[in-house]
């Protein structure tokens, strides 16, 4: 038996890989791209090798190795060992069932569904079993075929005898990133704290010990998308040890972190990205009218520059921002948005919620057919401020075909050939209205 144990030990040594250095690239879309450098013995000439450790959910298409010779064949084995596929080779063979009292029930087993289960019994009959979980089965051995994990498995030439430094590079679903936000506006909504985490989830069935770390932010082409499905509770683990630096990266951002860190299967990490503070800030109304003479509240908005100047000048990934506020000692959600990839430079504009007291209405006051494809109609605005400040909105206005603004009791600015937008400042506790004439030909 000692004999034996040593002989399976120095087969498991001379056929399976350990990992040195592992490097893991990770995408927004259910997808990573990993690196590891590992260590084999071969003989010289011909020989195979097995790769045991890799995620479940590996794309074998994508898979590349640098060895010391060349490799003739790549065969990936999937065919998991469980109970349904174990027992699904055994068809018209004999088994042998455990019940609850422990009492020996053989027989061959004609069928197999789910958690159902028919069996001829040995000594005549049959047994018809709705609900497994009350048995324990037994086969005489593991049917050829099977892997205990997924393995790669290689028929390769070896230019030498011993050991090699091999370089393992694949594809692997199941891995995402993302980032998350959350500011705190000053009490004059005119600054804000601006914090952010990056959460890696890897759910690709495999751990990565040590590993180098990267983020890529932008939208690579895949020519034919086929993610695995991703199983398990993901839990969460919290990693703030320093800065994650960036650069730019083909037409994408690379974000990079510091140091070396496992990322564990089933499990979200939490990285620390950004901690800007006196972020200046714009808090902006906005009205999107309809002509149905009814109130709509507008829109909160806040808006920022991403600009060095401006406690910020990187560039963003997108994700959620939830933004707070502070009331009397404990801050308060006021409401939250997305944003997405954001280059340094632009502007961030973000809709909180809505206004309780600043809301307003459009009525079409008139329309006038000057012809079969040209029509003239008064418009009148109404905006109502419930506040105790004064406050500016913005009421943007969508116009459709051949236009001209024929009059207008306040000004306005061209957005483009299909919009206009009014300022209006509105008093407290006030009602303000003004009117507009347009022309529109069709």
């Amino acid at each position: 038996m000692k004999k034996l144990t040593l002989i399976v030990a120095i087969l498991f040594v001379a056929n399976n890989f350990f990992s040195q250095d592992v490097s893991v690239t990770v995408y927004n879309d259910n997808l990573g791209v990993v690196k590891e450098h590992r260590i084999i013995n071969v003989d010289k000439g011909k020989t195979k090798f097995l790769i045991k450790d890799i995620p479940t959910s590996i794309d074998p298409t994508s898979v590349h190795i640098k060895f010391n010779g060349k490799i003739l064949e790549q065969n990936y084995k999937y065919d998991l060992a469980n109970r349904s596929a174990i027992l699904s080779k055994y068809i018209d063979k004999s088994i042998s069932l455990n019940d609850v009292n422990n009492q020996a029930i053989q027989g061959t087993l004609i069928s197999l569904g789910g958690n159902d289960l028919v069996l001829r019994r040995k000594d005549g009959g049959l047994l018809m079993i709705s609900d497994l979980k009350n048995y324990r089965i037994n086969v005489p051995e593991l049917p050829k075929g099977f892997v205990t994990k997924p393995t790669l498995e290689y028929l390769a030439v070896a230019n030498s005898s011993g050991k090699q430094n091999i370089e393992l590079s694949y594809f692997t679903h199941g891995m995402k990133w993302e980032a998350e936000y959350v500011a705190v506006l000053s009490d004059d909504d005119k600054t804000m704290k601006l914090n952010s985490w990056v959460s890696i989830t890897n759910n690709s069935g495999k751990t990565f010990k040590n590993a180098k770390v990267k983020l890529v932010a932008g939208n690579p082409n895949f020519a034919n998308e086929n993610p695995h499905p991703v199983y398990g509770i993901a839990k969460q683990k919290m990693y703030d040890n320093a800065e994650v630096s960036e650069r730019s990266f083909f037409e994408y951002h690379i974000y990079e972190l510091p140091l070396k860190t496992t990322l564990a299967n089933n499990e979200t990490k939490q990285i620390a990205f950004l901690n800007s503070s006196e972020v200046n800030v714009e808090k902006k109304f906005i009205l999107n009218l309809f002509a149905d003479n009814q109130y709509h509240n507008a829109d909160v908005k806040i808006v920022f520059e991403n600009k060095k100047d401006n406690s910020l000048g990187m560039p963003l990934p997108k994700g959620k921002v939830r933004v707070f506020k502070k009331d009397n000692e404990s801050l308060e959600f006021i409401g939250e948005d997305l944003i997405n990839h954001t280059a340094k430079g632009e502007t961030v504009n973000l809709t909180i919620g809505k206004a309780f007291d600043v809301k307003g209405k459009l009525v079409e006051l008139s329309r006038e057919k000057i012809s079969d494809r040209v029509y003239e109609s008064q418009n009148q605005i109404t905006v109502m401020n419930a506040k105790d400040k004064s406050v500016k909105v913005q009421i943007p206005i969508t116009l459709y075909g051949d236009w001209k603004i024929l009059s207008s009791d306040l000004d306005y600015k061209k957005i483009n050939s299909r919009s206009i937008v009014f300022t209006l400042n509105v008093k407290p506790n006030t009602k303000t209205s003004f009117k507009y004439s347009v022309r529109i030909k069709q």
